[in-house]
């Protein structure tokens, strides 16, 4: 089988199945299988298309290649391929596979229930917008004209709704004119800054800040404590987060890390002055070290770190759902109000 064959149905493989692959083959390698038979019986459970995957990630593995440059080629997710190459060092490889795939099933879900939630409120929203400018296009001339023939002063809340149409004229200018601004700054000075620099401003952003630092703490700590269980000193386990990482920002940060370590600084004070992670980090690292259990310290920070990041989606579904339905609402209301009060006006002048 041609590799452009297989490249070419890479859209079959969504981030959803992505994870559920992942973490089966951890759960058949856990009971025992070899990575080949395991990949055999996951082969054995799909359709043709998908068997054919499976069958030149098999070659491919028997000439040699990891399972990490396998699911490269198949085009995997990255931060999904740093569970695996992480793994392949410390050895834990099960492991590692199901965490991943736990961890990217739960993402997906988290991302699929926020879209589902917006749907409706944005074709709703969308549909609202469509009958305002109806009733901006062709009821209010209407009615304007209704009172100049009728010789009667337009009501305070004509008046009102008047202005407020004739503003709403520059809004696709004044979203157009932002887009444009973001745009640009982006192309002529977020992007030619290093990755650190960025990582800053992007911490900067109201609740997406959060999240971000949220989960990159989780990530680092979670692959940390994998490579230190495995045996790796902290110097050597930087220095293959620096080596080899798919992600520009970790590899940046990681070589500063390392260059910092052979300073003979120490870990905890290094991590207390890096501003792109959780805070209580640094104190995971001293009592880690302190103990000489860094390995589970990190591990178990890990866990009340995704923990937390679970949480906070959940918290902001909350949030987020009632206020959409409450502008939705108060659209209706106002278009209800703009179609109803001239009208009882005009039959008061009568």
């Amino acid at each position: 089988m041609e590799g452009g064959s297989i490249r070419n149905r890479q859209g079959k493989w969504k981030r959803s199945e992505q994870a559920v692959f992942l973490f089966r083959l951890g759960e058949l390698l856990a009971s025992g299988y070899h990575l080949s038979d395991a990949l055999r019986f996951i082969e054995s459970q799909e359709h043709a298309k998908r068997r054919a995957y499976i069958e030149e990630a098999i070659i491919r593995l028997k000439d040699g290649q990891t399972l990490h440059e396998v699911l490269l080629f198949l085009r995997f997710h990255p931060q999904l391929l740093q569970f695996v190459y992480y793994a392949e060092y410390y050895g834990d490889l099960p492991h590692a596979l199901m965490e991943g795939g736990r961890f990217w099933s739960k993402r997906n879900q988290d991302r699929d229930k926020l879209l589902k939630m917006l749907i409706y409120p944005i074709l709703l929203l969308v549909l609202i917008i469509v009958i305002a400018f109806l009733l901006q296009g062709i009821l209010l001339p209407k009615f304007q004209s209704l009172y100049e023939s009728m010789d009667m002063a337009p009501s305070f809340f004509l008046e009102s709704i008047l202005l407020i149409s004739s503003i709403s004229h520059f809004t696709p200018y004044f979203i157009l004119g932002i887009v444009v601004i973001i745009v640009t700054v982006q192309k002529l000075w977020l992007n030619k800054l290093c990755h650190l620099q960025r990582k800053k401003y992007v911490l900067k952003i109201p609740l997406l800040g959060v999240y971000i630092r949220l989960f990159d703490t989780y990530y680092f700590t979670y692959q940390l404590s994998g490579l230190l269980a495995g045996g790796l000193s902290i110097n050597d386990s930087i220095q293959l987060f620096a080596k080899h990482n798919h992600q520009p920002f970790f590899q940046k940060l990681s070589e500063v890390i390392f260059r910092e370590l052979n300073e003979g600084r120490s870990l905890e004070n290094i991590f207390k002055e890096l501003p792109y992670f959780e805070r209580y980090i640094s104190d995971v690292m001293a009592n880690g070290q302190k103990n000489g259990k860094l390995d589970q310290e990190l591990y178990h920070y890990s866990r009340i770190l995704l923990q937390t990041i679970e949480d906070k989606m959940i918290a902001v579904i909350k949030i987020i759902q009632p206020l959409l339905f409450a502008t939705v609402g108060s659209i209706v209301v106002a278009i209800y109000l703009s179609v109803l009060l001239p009208m009882f006006t005009i039959l008061e002048g009568l």
